[in-house]
Parts: structure tokens; C-alpha cells; sequence
């Protein structure tokens, strides 16, 4: 009842878990700048987007956006930045995809923590994506869901090189 909600258009994307709806997220389509709005209906669990739709035997890619998480195969999304909400048994298959930001200290700083616990991680390092902000952008720039997947797949990396691949990442 507290909560601004606006009245941009909105994309609807529901968060299941175990098959009760547990919060919505609405994603403007106008360029507002109040791009998320999210309700949730049970504090008790994460809100984690596409989490009753992944094989979990098979490599989960994990994005920041909902949005993000719509142009890859076997994908769930956080709904934000915080990648320690998930359980661990899916983090033993997953690849964690932060937004391609290689200046934003918060973001590197949520990169090497990950690196630290031990995830594989996507350090974006491919020239066809500078620039680039996110996986929805790079779906508008032209690149296809294989290229984009292929280019994941080639940046994914874990412990002493991706410390090392993390550094060269902050110099671009």
C-alpha cells in the first residue's frame, strides 16, 4: 500500500517458486526512469526469475535482468545484483553473467566476491559487445542468441584466471 507504482507501461514477469506465484516485477517500456518496479508476496524466499524452468544438471546461466534472462538457454536472473540469494546447489552449474560494466567499482567488487567463493563467472572480454551495456542491448544491437551464448561461453572462467582476466577487464 506504500509503494509508488506509477503508470509507465509495464512488462509483467511473474516469480514462481515451486509453483506459487511469489512476486511480480514490472519492467517499463518507455524509458522511464523507474525501469523495475517489484512486488513481492512472500518474504520468506528469494526472488529468483525462471527458478522452477532450469534443468539443474544442465549449465544454468544467471543474469542480472529478468530481461536478460529471456535471450539464453537454461537461465534464471537475480532481479538485480545480489547473486549470493541463490542456493548453492545451483550455483555448482552456474555461470554468473553481470551486466558488461567494466567502470562500475560496485559491480567489479560483487565480480571478485563471487570469484573469491569460487563461481564461474563471465568476465565480458569479446570486441563485438564494447560498449555494450547488458544482453537485452546486445539482442537490439544485432547479435544473435548463439553469439551471445557462444561469447558466454568463451568469457566464463573460475578462480586464479578469472582473478587475472578481472583485472584486465577493469583497465577497458
Amino acid at each position: 500500500k506504500d509503494r509508488v507504482l506509477g503508470s509507465d507501461p509495464r512488462i509483467v514477469l511473474p516469480f514462481i517458486c515451486d509453483e506459487e506465484l511469489i512476486g511480480v516485477s514490472g519492467r517499463a517500456i518507455n524509458g522511464s526512469k523507474l525501469r523495475y518496479l517489484t512486488m513481492r508476496f512472500r518474504e520468506d524466499l528469494p526472488l529468483i526469475y525462471n527458478i522452477d524452468n532450469v534443468d539443474l544438471s544442465e549449465t544454468i546461466y544467471v543474469t542480472e535482468g529478468p530481461l536478460d534472462s529471456l535471450f539464453l538457454p537454461n537461465s534464471i536472473s537475480v532481479g538485480g545484483s545480489d547473486f549470493k540469494k541463490i542456493d548453492k546447489s545451483v550455483l555448482t552449474k552456474a555461470v554468473i553473467i553481470y551486466d558488461n560494466e567494466p567502470r562500475n567499482a560496485e559491480i567489479l567488487k560483487k565480480l571478485e566476491s563471487c570469484i573469491d567463493d569460487g563461481y564461474r563467472v563471465c568476465i565480458w572480454d569479446n570486441k563485438k559487445i564494447d560498449g555494450i551495456k547488458d544482453i537485452n542491448e546486445m539482442i537490439l544491437s544485432g547479435i544473435t542468441r548463439n553469439e551471445i551464448t557462444a561469447i558466454i561461453d568463451s568469457s566464463t572462467t573460475s578462480g586464479l584466471a578469472a582473478k587475472l582476466r578481472l583485472k584486465e577487464y577493469r583497465k577497458i
